[in-house]
C-alpha cells in the first residue's frame, strides 16, 4: 500500500500519495453504524474508525486529533491532524515537496542550492553539494527534519501564513507582520527568518507588509465563519500576461 495522508474538511476531504504528491477529493459520511464512508469520483470506500484527542489548547479546543481507520484485510491507517485546519492551513508534504522544499531551506542558508537530495532505502534524507554530504536527515511530513547526528530539528517549511509557528492561522500571524512591515519601514533590518518570510509572503510580491497582514485577516475571518472553500492562494498576485 503507497504511504498516503488524509485531511477532513467540514464537507469534503483530500487524499494525498506521499511518495507522488498527487492528490484526490472525496465526499464522506458516517452513517450510524459506526463507519465512514469515503466517496471518490471512482469509487466508495468504507472504514471503520476510531478518534482520540492527543492534546489540547489553552482555551480547551482539542488541538492535535488522532483517527484510526480500518479495514479487513489491510494495515490500520492512522491519521493526526490538527483540529480545524484544512490542508492548506496545516499541510502536509509528500516526498517531491520534502525535497523542494529542503532544497530551497539550504539555498536560503548557504548561498546556493544542494546538488542532489535522495532518500536512501531506510528513509533518511541525505543533502549533498558535490560530493560532499550536507548532512542527513529523518524528515517528517509536517515541516520538520531531524538531523541524525545531533538531533536537531529543523523546520524545512511553515504552512502559509503560520508566521509565529503556531500551527494555526490567525490574527495573531497578520499581527506579527504588521509588526515587522513596520520595522522595515523605519528602514531597521528585518526580524523575520527564512520561514516567516517565506511563510508570510500572503501575495506572493516578494515582500512582507500591510497587504499581506489585511489578506491574512481576511483569510481568518472566512475561515472562522466556516467558509472552508477560501484559500490563502486566492490573495496571491496574478503575473502579468
Amino acid at each position: 500500500m503507497q504511504p498516503i495522508a488524509f485531511e477532513f474538511w467540514n464537507d469534503h476531504g483530500i487524499c494525498k500519495d506521499l511518495l507522488t504528491g498527487t492528490t484526490e477529493t472525496f465526499r464522506f459520511s458516517c452513517p450510524e453504524d459506526g463507519t465512514l464512508e469515503l466517496v471518490y469520483d471512482d469509487r466508495t470506500e468504507t472504514y471503520r474508525y476510531a478518534i482520540e484527542i492527543a492534546g489540547s489548547l489553552a482555551d480547551g479546543d482539542p488541538l492535535y486529533r488522532t483517527m484510526t481507520m480500518m479495514r479487513d484485510g489491510e494495515p490500520d491507517i492512522c491519521i493526526t491532524h490538527v483540529s480545524s485546519q484544512n490542508l492548506e492551513g496545516y499541510p502536509i508534504y509528500s516526498r517531491p515537496e520534502i525535497i523542494d522544499a529542503v532544497s530551497t531551506y539550504f539555498e536560503h542558508q548557504n548561498g546556493k542550492a544542494p546538488t542532489k537530495i535522495e532518500y536512501d532505502s531506510e528513509g533518511l534524507l541525505h543533502v549533498y553539494d558535490g560530493e560532499t554530504e550536507l548532512g542527513a536527515y529523518t524528515p517528517t511530513v509536517i515541516g520538520t527534519m531531524w538531523e541524525i547526528n545531533t538531533d536537531e530539528c529543523v523546520y524545512y517549511q511553515a504552512a502559509p501564513g503560520d508566521v509565529n509557528l503556531d500551527l494555526v492561522v490567525d490574527a495573531s500571524d497578520a499581527a506579527a507582520i504588521l509588526v515587522e512591515a513596520a520595522v522595515l519601514g523605519s528602514g531597521s533590518d528585518s526580524t523575520f527568518n527564512y520561514l516567516q518570510n517565506s511563510s508570510g509572503d500572503i501575495d506572493g510580491n516578494g515582500k512582507i507588509n500591510a497587504s499581506d497582514a489585511a489578506c491574512l485577516l481576511i483569510y481568518a475571518a472566512s475561515v472562522g465563519a466556516g467558509d472552508t472553500s477560501v484559500l490563502l492562494t486566492d490573495f496571491r498576485v496574478q503575473p502579468e500576461a
